[in-house]
């Protein structure tokens, strides 16, 4: 009796047999390193990099997306976990972003696609909150704030935004400090710390997803290559930008700056 093929080529082989399938059977039974991509996986990888062209054009770098995410180990495991996260959690309509083990790496959440209001936040107090998080996290953070505290954000989002700004500084150095101005129609936080800094030269690159320093020094908090590009996202999100420079406490220094 004939012997069901384990190797992708000769399954893709296989009168009726595609890369969907071939795929699913690789990942699912012989535990190949391939992701099977069905509507619900696209949709997931969509989000996650937030992909802004139509399908079908889109499906070569969903395909090629899908792929980067692929752990060393238990493909099968992997592949039926995103599948059923697209099914269950990451639906078409409404969503569950909040459930979703993804949405601190996902760039459409970052953009403000989870439907998170902009309303009046005490950014003084929110800026307090993350500075006593990182000091609970071993991390020696100073906080200060001038002008009228009161700024309408999307809280959970912007909050996002500079939490993995303080966590970064506090990765790289032994003292964060966190300055805050609130004047003439801006809202300007800068995260200033003593690490070994950014170079100039790559100060814009960083801003690229997947960009990775070659030295120590990397600004992506969960190892995804989207910290900085998703933190970036959520200032543009409310109309603002993020900049890189010196740190006057011989690091790097990043400034968010906002409307308000």
């Amino acid at each position: 009796c004939g012997v069901f093929p384990a190797d992708m080529a000769e399954l893709r082989a296989l009168p009726g047999v595609g890369d969907y399938t071939a795929a699913a059977v690789g990942a699912i039974e012989f535990d190949a390193p391939a992701v099977p991509v069905d509507g619900n996986v696209e949709r997931v990888v969509t989000r996650l990099f937030a992909i802004e062209d139509e399908l079908p054009a889109a499906k070569l770098e969903i395909k090629r997306l899908a792929a980067s995410l692929l752990p060393s180990r238990r493909a099968g495991d992997f592949a039926q976990a995103l599948m059923d996260l697209g099914a269950t959690i990451c639906s078409p309509k409404r969503p569950a972003c909040a459930l979703c083990p993804w949405n601190e790496s996902c760039l459409a959440f970052a953009r403000g696609d989870s439907g998170e209001d902009t309303v009046p936040t005490n950014i003084a107090a929110l800026l307090e909150e993350i500075a006593q998080e990182s000091r609970v996290s071993g991390h020696a953070t100073s906080v200060a704030f001038q002008g009228e505290p009161v700024v309408r954000v999307r809280p959970q989002a912007f909050k996002r935004c500079i939490a993995n700004l303080v966590g970064n500084a506090g990765r790289h150095g032994t003292h964060a400090a966190i300055l805050g101005e609130h004047a003439e129609g801006h809202l300007t936080i800068a995260v200033d710390d003593d690490g070994p800094g950014v170079p100039f030269e790559e100060q814009e690159a960083v801003f690229k997803p997947f960009y990775r320093l070659d030295n120590a020094r990397n600004l992506d908090e969960s190892g995804t290559g989207l910290g900085l590009p998703i933190a970036r996202d959520i200032a543009r999100s409310h109309g603002g930008d993020i900049a890189l420079s010196d740190s006057p406490l011989g690091g790097l220094r990043v400034t968010v700056t906002i409307p308000a």
